[in-house]
């Protein structure tokens, strides 16, 4: 480490003792032997250094994982290990990078969501709450431009939406009526376009309104004094304005997980974009306790399927590498995704998560020394209950985290 480099005291200042020159830390009460006062960006270097072993340790890790899968933990194991970084200090420095950009990365993707015209947010309806049933008469035959098109509806976003496609935007058009997976032939076209002509010139509508606050899911609410009273009220509401909220029309009542999550959601104040952000937050500390638990997991079924090679502790080992392995592999995906405006298409995360798999399988081959079929078996019968265990404690962690709020 670069703290060896540092001036050498004669004495310990803690304890007096004398001390040599090339003395690292103290005989007598074991202080290190190094000069506190340095210029700031020493101490950044070291800092970055004391997690990464920065020198010649990263540069050795990354070859490994990049030219030979399984590498690593067959150094560890085989006593190799000043070569490359500690596992676990690995596993901290690349989750924490993974992390912080999946939050970026999410919380992006949510103002995107948000903002159905100029990156903004803003409740949304549809053109069957917006227009009365004698303008909407030619389009009742397509219920997907009904009951899926969606327009904003607060101030000033109405306004630009209703501007825009009166005069002709086809681009926003098209794109409303693909969100809303609606028939674009040039009759059904024409006929939505004589239809919005009719949106009332005023600066918002007071209709039913659906309110985003993650990905596609949202809350309805009858107008906008409805959600406002929501927001007000929060997680103290009775069962009664629970389920006037989430039968949305419907005379029906509503389970007490419903009821507990509506609440949650009125705590966190979703109906804004700081509860959107919120809400993300909480999913992605789901993940990341997640991914922590599904190691010591992931340790057992080696144990089970590879007993008679290896001690749980070298399991354990391998399972904290490739856990890192794919948090770098993802990281380097989501740095591209955030260099890059816009929304990133979601298909990419495939040929990453098909990239993970191979690599698991050349890992398991190289460490555990078995021949392809039986290691291939190995890998399917692994695979299974990990995925299972993954969903459960993802359910179960999101779901305890929500509720518990």
């Amino acid at each position: 480490m670069a703290r060896k480099h540092r001036k050498k005291g004669l004495a310990c200042p803690n304890c007096g003792t004398g001390l040599q020159a090339d003395f690292e830390y103290c005989p007598h009460c074991g202080q290190e032997n190094h000069d506190l006062r340095v210029p700031f960006r020493r101490f950044a270097y070291e800092f970055v250094e004391s997690l990464t072993h920065f020198d010649t340790k990263l540069w050795n890790t990354l070859k490994a994982i990049f030219t030979r899968p399984g590498q690593l933990t067959k150094d560890f194991v085989e006593g190799r290990r000043a070569r490359h970084i500690n596992p676990a200090r690995f596993y901290f420095f690349v989750s924490v990078i993974f992390f912080a950009l999946l939050t970026w990365w999410v919380d992006r993707g949510i103002e995107v969501q948000n903002a159905p015209v100029h990156g903004q947010e803003s409740a949304v309806s549809t053109l069957g709450h917006i227009l009365p049933d004698s303008i909407m008469e030619p389009l009742l035959n397509d219920s997907a431009l009904v009951k899926h098109f969606y327009l904003p509806i607060d101030p000033p976003w109405y306004q630009v939406a209703r501007k825009r496609l009166q005069g002709g935007d086809a681009l926003l058009l098209d794109s409303l009526i693909d969100a809303a997976d609606a028939d674009t032939l040039t009759g059904a076209r024409s006929r939505l376009l004589e239809a919005l002509r009719h949106l009332p010139d005023t600066s918002s509508l007071d209709v039913l309104r659906h309110v985003r606050f993650f990905e596609s899911e949202s809350i309805t609410f009858s107008n906008k004094a409805e959600q406002a009273h929501f927001m007000r009220i929060g997680a103290n509401m009775t069962d009664l304005q629970a389920d006037s909220i989430l039968r949305d029309g419907q005379d029906t009542t509503s389970s007490w997980i419903k009821r507990r999550a509506l609440r949650s959601l009125g705590r966190l104040q979703v109906g804004s974009l700081q509860g959107a952000h919120r809400l993300a937050h909480l999913v992605v500390k789901s993940v990341s306790l997640i991914m922590f638990l599904l190691m010591p997991f992931t340790a057992v079924l080696l144990l089970w399927i590879f007993y008679p090679k290896r001690y749980y502790w070298e399991h354990f080992i391998f399972s904290v590498h490739i856990h890192t392995i794919f948090f770098l592999f993802f990281s380097m995906l989501l740095v591209i995704a955030l260099l890059i405006p816009g929304e990133w298409p979601d298909w990419t995360t495939v040929p990453v998560a098909l990239i993970c798999l191979v690599y698991l399988l050349l890992s398991l081959r190289h460490v555990y020394g078995k021949r392809w079929i039986p290691t291939f078996l190995r890998f399917l019968l692994m695979s299974i209950p990990y995925m299972v265990m993954f969903i459960v404690l993802l359910v179960a962690g999101f779901f305890w985290g929500f509720i518990s709020l």
